[in-house]
């Protein structure tokens, strides 16, 4: 039986997940903290995991009971592609259901797949993807995660890590972090139509104004009335605009491949097909404003951006993720996990991406195939996988 019970400490009275990063501090004073809580935060001082240094030690796969009968098949062989593929040091944890934990566990044994290092825990699971359920961090002497959802509980019990349930929305897909570099978006995934978003990017800008990141740079990526520079993001009167809300966002992690703390992929969609001209005129949008608040926003805070061709099946209505991949560097050398893609179409887009990115890092492990879900769930490898634990030096 797992431990639900409440955490103690920090949960209820914090305004925002990065209080597990930095305290707040404005004119010098704490906001809504008790000296407890101060103690804990300067004690702990977490940070997020790494998405581009050091080797993965621990990486969480999530399998919904809703989606896993229909998905099943494709599941079971990426995650045996994958752990045929990884470093034997990386521990693989599957949290599912009984009956999908025994399914796994059954077919893994017809291929022949060793499991030494994977772990098995029964927790139902109805969120699809693993990297937006909560964020991963690191203190001084414990790991956390930090999500806004109750299911972090049994999954932080489980596996020995502390965990905080937040208020506000802790979208893994919009926060990656590149060596002491946050970059911060704030809407859903890739789409060719405009969306509501899930929250103000002016709150993101109001929020991070707050802290003292003296160590941390937050770079905010996306259409939002924000000033940009090295230490500080203010908002100019966001409250009166509208568009504020309402300008498309998505998940960074769809869009952006850092590589390193210089070097970063970006995505440029590709119509690929029979195409009806409203689609071709709303992916040249995408691709203009991705140019515009993400190109021209990592070029002029120092990144090197290389764009990627990311194809859109039109015939088919999904996207080839290519960008939605997991670095890690083990013993010196850099390796990436890709999303690999069965469609014919996409083939020459994949070919060209592996070689755009062979010359960048030092291996490559397709896993895959992806196509069933990308189409019907919208996301590709970094999505289903959450990385809780690097092995940071």
């Amino acid at each position: 039986m797992l431990n639900t019970s409440e955490p103690t400490g920090l949960l209820k009275t914090l305004p925002f997940l990065f209080i597990f990063i930095f305290p707040i501090i404005i004119n010098g004073q704490y906001l809504g903290l008790s000296k407890e809580e101060i103690d804990f935060c300067e004690k702990q001082n977490y940070n997020l995991t790494t998405d581009t240094d050091d080797s993965i030690e621990k990486i969480i796969f999530t399998i919904p009971d809703g989606s896993f009968v229909e998905n099943k098949d494709n599941i079971r062989k990426i995650l045996a592609d994958f752990i045929k593929k990884k470093a034997p040091e990386i521990k693989t944890i599957i949290f599912s259901s009984k009956n999908n934990i025994a399914s796994m566990k059954g077919f893994f044994e017809e291929e022949k797949i060793n499991t030494d290092s994977v772990l098995y825990y029964e927790l139902k699971i109805s969120d699809y993807w693993a990297r937006d359920l909560f964020l991963s961090a690191k203190g001084k002497d414990s790991n956390a995660l930090i999500s806004t959802e109750s299911i972090v509980k049994p999954i932080a019990c489980s596996i020995g890590y502390k965990s905080f349930v937040v208020d506000q929305n802790t979208q893994g897909g919009n926060i990656i972090k590149v060596g002491d570099t946050i970059l911060l978006v704030g809407m859903d995934n890739v789409q060719r139509t405009k969306m509501e978003t899930q929250m103000k990017c002016c709150d993101y800008c109001k929020l991070a104004d707050s802290f003292d990141y003296s160590n941390q740079r937050f770079l905010f990526l996306g259409n939002c009335d924000c000033e940009y520079n090295k230490k500080r993001a203010s908002c100019i009167g966001c409250e009166d605009k509208k568009e504020c809300a309402l300008d498309a966002f998505f998940h960074l992690d769809l869009v952006l491949l850092p590589i390193n703390d210089s070097i970063v992929f970006y995505a440029k969609a590709v119509p690929v097909g029979e195409c009806q001209e409203y689609i071709k005129q709303e992916i040249n949008s995408l691709n203009d404003w991705i140019e515009t608040f993400i190109y021209k926003q990592l070029k002029e805070n120092g990144f090197t951006p290389i764009p990627v061709e990311i194809p859109y099946s039109c015939e088919l209505e999904y996207y080839a993720y290519f960008l939605n991949s997991i670095i890690e560097k083990r013993e010196g050398k850099t390796i990436a996990y890709i999303p690999s893609y069965e469609n014919n179409s996409f083939t020459s887009y994949q070919d060209s991406f592996n070689v755009n990115l062979k010359s960048k890092v030092d291996s490559i492990y397709e896993i895959g195939p992806f196509d069933e879900i990308t189409r019907y769930g919208g996301g590709a490898f970094r999505c289903i996988s959450k990385v809780i634990k690097r092995n940071e030096k």
